[in-house]
């Protein structure tokens, strides 16, 4: 084959990739105008509007989507709603075309490709285009690319575009720094500092006069406090409640004045509005659905081969501790715990299936199965989540039950493979565990 067949083979694989991730997240994300009325998508909507005065913090602080809104709305005379979806347009095709593209140059075919382009995960993240979820992956997929094309600069400016449109913006800084410590030069590390400051300063010139949080503290205090609150309500499924926010719950079963010493702005006391025992196995499902079988891929490779997905480059390290820092934060980071998991999507979708077709290559491994029950598990999503609160206690419990045992055949499958043609490195009776394994020994 030429290099001129090679190069119209992989533009007719991104272009397939790029219409089938459009022929599904299109449709869905829209659901016939759902879009336009997820949560606190008003405040963009004010953003958007001129009038960001009405816009409470922290939704106040991602300017940069609703800007570009605006300026759209000015330039064509369409109206915002109207900006907002072809914003959202461009988003995903931004998304996935990157996203497919990095595949490619990593080596990918087809069957990384349905794996990738195949889940339920661009539906939601189109779904949200009035938030700024869709508008923000696409500004990563691009700091994505510059980093795998090694214009580590160019990467490090793009932070402050990154900053305007979102604040959390923060821990994507911090993972660059720690994975790049040693691919950064010092300017390099001193100009990504640089820009984010510079995003933080015009963020905050935007937002002199926008209202705050409901709690009426300091964004630092609000940021930090949002940590606990989320891990009583995710991980204990306590429902928790507070003077200043008691939609959860009209009457708690429990509540405590703070001390005047411990109380902020308007935060007076706190309470329990009950447990929710349902609560648990969403979360479940939603950390083993999100993203298929990915998840459990990236698990083994941890365990059995470490140095292959820690790599040798800065996109893939960089990769690696976003994403993986993401999914494990992902309960405490917020209450819409189906936005959340995504935010790891760099990791699952751009290393894992590259790194796991290249390890079992050649290898013994059913993979028509094994991409199947990757497809089916990862489309749980939308047909339980969507209809979720029909769902009862022993449903949602027997459905968990299903898919870790979905997950355990898969782990059988893989590492019989794995050692179908690897030679053990300790005799037999001497062979670590799995568990073992896993934590280093």
């Amino acid at each position: 084959m030429t290099h001129a067949d090679g190069r119209k083979e992989e533009l007719s694989l991104l272009a397939a990739f790029v219409a089938g991730v459009a022929a599904i997240a299109l449709p869905m994300g829209y659901a016939g105008g759902a879009a336009y009325t997820r949560v606190d998508s008003e405040w963009y909507l004010y953003i958007a509007q001129g009038n960001a005065k009405a816009s409470m913090n922290p939704f106040a602080a991602r300017q940069l989507g609703p800007l570009i809104v605006r300026a759209l709305a000015a330039i064509t005379h369409a109206s915002l709603l109207h900006c907002f979806l072809w914003l959202g347009i461009v988003s995903l095709f931004t998304l996935a075309t990157i996203c497919g593209w990095l595949l490619l140059q990593q080596g990918a075919g087809w069957v990384e490709l349905v794996a990738v382009g195949g889940i339920f995960f661009w539906s939601p993240t189109f779904g949200s285009f009035m938030l700024p979820d869709a508008f923000v992956a696409a500004l990563l997929s691009v700091f994505l690319w510059l980093l795998r094309k090694k214009k580590y600069t160019w990467a490090a400016v793009m932070l402050l575009p990154m900053f305007v449109a979102r604040e959390s913006t923060i821990l994507i800084l911090i993972c660059l720094l720690v994975a790049g410590w040693r691919f950064l030069s010092w300017l390099q590390r001193s100009l990504s500092v640089v820009a984010s400051i510079a995003g933080i300063y015009v963020v905050h010139s935007l937002t002199a006069h926008s209202l705050p949080n409901r709690e009426q503290i300091n964004p630092l205090l609000y940021m930090a406090g949002k940590l606990p609150w989320n891990f009583v309500s995710n991980v204990l499924a306590l429902g928790p409640w507070t003077s200043t926010l008691s939609g959860f719950c009209v009457a708690p079963r429990w509540t405590v004045q703070l001390p005047a010493a411990i109380q902020f702005g308007t935060f007076r006391a706190v309470g329990i509005c009950g447990w929710h025992p349902i609560w648990h196995p969403r979360v479940i499902l939603l950390a083993l659905c999100s993203f298929g079988l990915l998840p459990l891929l990236t698990l083994f490779l941890v365990c059995y081969h470490r140095q292959l997905v820690w790599g040798h480059s800065l996109f893939q390290r960089f990769c690696v501790v976003y994403g993986g820092v993401t999914f494990l934060m992902a309960p405490l980071l917020g209450r819409s715990m189906e936005r959340l998991f995504l935010y790891s999507w760099p990791l699952f979708l751009l290393i894992t299936p590259v790194l796991a077709v290249s390890t079992f290559r050649g290898k013994d491994l059913p993979w028509k199965l094994l991409l199947g029950l990757h497809l089916i598990t990862a489309w749980l999503d939308w047909a339980v989540f969507d209809y979720w609160e029909q769902a009862s206690l022993t449903r949602a419990w027997g459905l968990c039950a299903l898919v870790v045992a979905v997950n355990l055949l898969a782990w059988r499958l893989l590492r019989r493979a794995d050692l179908s043609t690897v030679r053990p490195l300790v005799h037999s009776n001497e062979q670590t565990s799995p568990a073992a394994r896993c934590l280093g020994a």
